[in-house]
């Protein structure tokens, strides 16, 4: 800086100035636009159930738009602070994100929503949490006669998986939403990037959108029965995990990115399937550790009576058609008995099922 002639320190030095009163007036803009936005939400008092959980969900879409839309109208003083000094970029992204997290996608509003989800009404997540997850020997065992099926206990119940299913249709748009709106208005996504610049950028936006969207990703956990409950203990039953494994699998096709065009609405899409990726390997690990502890069990009790004299099915043979049926009952809980999952398609599941199956 020293051998820098002195006319041209005194540009930088107003320069920086400069960048740094638009840097604030960005902020202070933000923070005016998301006060009004909140306040129009809450209109008519404090945060309360709405009638219908659609209702929720289309006022949280609607409140985006509009906080969105008008922040539009400040893009192009985004643009020159990312020409003249973008170092200042991550600290506004950083405001922007926890005014996001703080009011459209605040805790309190996303508690509302996710308790306005059908199986929360017929049982609450802490009974969700509580709830133990059974073993392949408590299945009842089904009978191999002609006309003979599988038919559950009473006291065995499909999983809460519809709430899985309807958060999933309901909020991924509005996070995908997010991810294309944080990388058109930092300019995330040019499309004359290399590679290192591009994975970059996309992991600015990834932690932007991670933390705007932080307690939609916490009770969406939740549900799928990976994180701690309010009462402080994590969901124990891992059928909940493999029905939240499927309906997450089922979401990742309304993202791929087929037309592969690139800019904002590709990185959208990236960021969303690799969110949708990082709760399938969690709820597949939980899961995949039930099947490897159950084909111990399998390896070591046979079923067999020391004093059998006659050949016969193993109990847990007869056992392993009722653990199927309750697959089936839980993922077409909520959806109808029209509701069809082709597990052959999803590899983790049908490789480990047919590991458990051999093990038979």
């Amino acid at each position: 800086f020293a051998l820098i002639p002195k006319p041209k320190k005194d540009l930088i030095i107003i320069a920086n100035k400069f960048c740094s009163e638009i840097s604030k007036i960005i902020i202070e803009v933000m923070r005016s636009l998301a006060t009004e936005m909140i306040t129009s939400m809450d209109a008519g008092g404090k945060t309360s159930k709405p009638d219908t959980r659609a209702a929720m969900a289309k006022k949280i879409r609607d409140a985006q738009r509009g906080f969105q839309s008008s922040l539009l109208m400040y893009i192009k003083l985004i643009e020159v602070l990312a020409l003249l000094k973008p170092e200042t970029l991550p600290e506004i992204r950083k405001v922007y994100s926890d005014l996001v997290a703080e009011g459209i996608l605040s805790k309190k509003r996303m508690k509302v929503y996710f308790h306005l989800l059908p199986g929360y009404t017929k049982q609450s997540f802490v009974v969700v949490g509580e709830q133990s997850s059974l073993d392949l020997k408590d299945y009842p065992p089904c009978s191999l006669k002609h006309g003979g099926g599988s038919v559950l206990a009473s006291d065995i119940v499909s999983v809460n998986a519809e709430d899985i299913g309807l958060a999933l249709t309901e909020m991924l748009p509005v996070i995908a939403r997010e991810a294309y709106f944080t990388a058109a208005l930092f300019g995330l996504s040019g499309k004359n990037l290399d590679g290192r610049a591009k994975k970059r950028n996309f992991e600015a936006a990834k932690k932007s959108v991670d933390d705007s969207s932080v307690y939609f990703r916490y009770y969406l956990s939740r549900a799928c029965g990976i994180a701690e409950t309010e009462g402080g203990k994590a969901s124990n039953d891992c059928m909940l995990s493999l029905v939240a494994s499927i309906h997450l699998n089922e979401s990742m096709e309304g993202y791929i990115d087929r037309q592969k065009k690139g800019g904002d609405h590709s990185l959208s899409l990236a960021y969303v399937r690799a969110t949708i990726l990082d709760f399938r390997k969690k709820v597949d690990k939980k899961w995949v550790g039930w099947i490897e502890e159950n084909i111990k069990y399998i390896r070591s009790n046979p079923g067999v009576p020391l004093t059998g004299k006659r050949a016969g099915v193993f109990m847990t043979f007869a056992r392993f058609p009722s653990y199927l049926d309750h697959i089936t009952c839980s993922c077409q809980a909520g959806f109808g008995n029209d509701h069809s999952v082709n597990l052959s398609k999803i590899k983790v599941v049908s490789y480990y099922l047919q590991k458990m199956a051999g093990a038979l």
